[in-house]
C-alpha cells in the first residue's frame, strides 16, 4: 500500500498585473458593434506609412487606377470591410434597331474596323465584333497571307514532304467509310 504524496507550496505567488487592452487604451481605435455581442475594432498604424510600401503605393499602374479617395470615415462597416472598387461601371446600354444593326453587319463586311463603328453607334468594340464577326479569310487579311508565303519559301525539303503528306492525309479523310 503506498501512501499518498502530499506537495506544499512553501512560497507564496504573486498575481501579475494585467496590462490594459492595447485597442481599448489606443485613442485612434474605432470600434463598431456589427451584431448583438460582436464587434469590430480598427487600430491604424502608430507610424506614418512608408514611400516604399506596396500597400499606400502599389507598385503596379492597375492597383493605383481602382481605389476609391475616401475623404470622410466609413459610414457604415461594410464599407470599411469591402475591398476597394477596381472596375469603372458600366455605361449605358444603347439599344439597337434591327436597321442599325443590319447597317453595323453590312459596313462591318467592307472591312469597317470596329473601333470606327463602336464609336459612331454609342457602344463597346466587343458588342461590334459579337454583331458582326468576320470571315475567317476577312480576318487573316492578305499581309497575313503574304508573311505565310515568304515562311514557306524558306522551308527545307524535309518540312516540304511532311506538309505534303500531311495535307494527302487530309484529303483521305473525306473519303473515309463513316461508321
Amino acid at each position: 500500500m503506498s501512501l499518498p504524496l502530499i506537495f506544499k507550496r512553501g512560497y507564496v505567488v504573486r498575481a501579475l498585473p494585467r496590462q490594459p487592452d492595447p485597442l481599448k487604451a489606443s485613442p485612434r481605435a474605432k470600434t463598431w458593434t456589427v451584431a448583438p455581442g460582436v464587434t469590430f475594432t480598427h487600430n491604424p498604424p502608430p507610424s506614418v506609412p512608408s514611400p516604399f510600401s506596396l500597400t499606400s503605393a502599389p507598385a503596379s499602374p492597375l492597383l493605383a487606377l481602382g481605389p476609391r479617395t475616401r475623404t470622410t470615415e466609413p459610414s457604415t462597416i461594410n464599407e470599411l470591410l469591402l475591398p476597394p472598387r477596381l472596375h469603372r461601371p458600366p455605361k449605358a446600354r444603347v439599344a439597337l434597331t434591327d436597321g442599325q444593326v443590319a447597317e453595323i453587319r453590312k459596313l462591318r463586311a467592307h472591312n469597317q474596323k470596329p473601333y470606327m463603328l463602336a464609336k459612331q453607334f454609342g457602344v463597346s468594340e466587343d458588342y461590334i465584333r459579337l454583331l458582326a464577326p468576320l470571315k475567317r479569310s476577312q480576318r487573316i487579311g492578305a499581309i497575313a497571307k503574304a508573311r505565310a508565303k515568304e515562311e514557306r519559301e524558306d522551308w527545307g525539303f524535309r518540312k516540304r514532304v511532311i506538309r505534303a503528306i500531311r495535307e494527302k492525309r487530309k484529303d483521305f479523310w473525306s473519303l473515309a467509310p463513316r461508321k
